[in-house]
């Protein structure tokens, strides 16, 4: 998996974090990393290669356990257990 971020508005170049990653897969045991950051000035622009090719993609908000979005996707009960899922629908990303 590749995770690409952009600073928060107002981000101080030199601070530093932390960021953790946790990916659940049932039947599995939870596969997690953690990884320090620091805010760096922002490169400068470099003609690209290659250009990065995303599928089309939608958002679909499950309100929550009661969403019967959510029994259909087959989520656990415990919501601090599923933050997203997608899934290919008719060539987009869902």
């Amino acid at each position: 998996m590749r995770l690409i971020l952009d600073g928060v508005t107002g981000a101080r170049v030199g601070a530093t974090g932390t960021i953790r990653v946790e990916l659940t897969r049932p039947g599995l045991p939870t596969l997690a990393d953690q990884r320090s950051f620091e805010v760096v000035e922002t490169p400068p622009v470099r003609p690209a290669d290659q250009q990065i090719t995303l599928p089309p993609f939608r958002w679909q908000e499950v309100e929550g356990p009661d969403d019967q979005r959510w029994t259909d996707l087959g989520w656990p009960d415990d919501s601090g257990e599923v933050a997203s899922s997608a899934e290919l629908e008719e060539d987009t990303l869902v």
